[in-house]
């Protein structure tokens, strides 16, 4: 990537190396400012088609938080939890497409305001949200049972 150019022309650029059509695109950046975060415009619907999603990942050093996350962008719409190679992974999405990630180890018995976020996304807006129809609403700080695996 270069700095003199506008994200499009780097874009333009990259494809140009490209030989091999891929319906999955991803131009990442990192932000030198304190902290850092590392952004990505991801394209993974058309091949040829606009970016639709950007991905904002935080300096691990900082902790960014659930609570942090809920003061910023409300009540979440909808939550998926599970549980992965003994961690608590927790996807919620909040209004205005924005998708939150975050990750606990186990064994934890409910949802923290301090669990820490490690992906903060954005979605491009479409017709269908960016969660499942069928995605549990939030239910707040409440105890989470047995969790599935994903």
């Amino acid at each position: 990537m270069r700095a003199d150019t506008t994200l499009a022309d780097n874009v333009m650029l990259l494809n140009t190396f490209n030989d091999t059509p891929n319906s999955f695109f991803q131009l990442c950046w990192n932000l030198k400012v304190s902290p850092r975060w590392q952004g990505c415009a991801e394209r993974d619907r058309d091949p040829n088609g606009p970016i639709n999603r950007i991905s904002m990942v935080p300096d691990p050093a900082t902790n960014y938080t659930l609570g942090e996350a809920l003061v910023l962008f409300g009540k979440p719409l909808a939550v998926n939890l599970c549980s992965r190679l003994g961690f608590l992974s927790a996807r919620m999405f909040f209004a205005n497409e924005v998708e939150i990630m975050l990750w606990q180890q186990q064994p934890v018995q409910r949802l923290d305001p301090t669990m820490r976020l490690y992906l903060v996304r954005y979605h491009y807006p479409s017709d269908e949200p960016p969660f499942q129809f069928d995605s549990p609403v939030w239910q707040g700080f409440r105890l989470l049972g047995d969790l599935p695996i994903c």
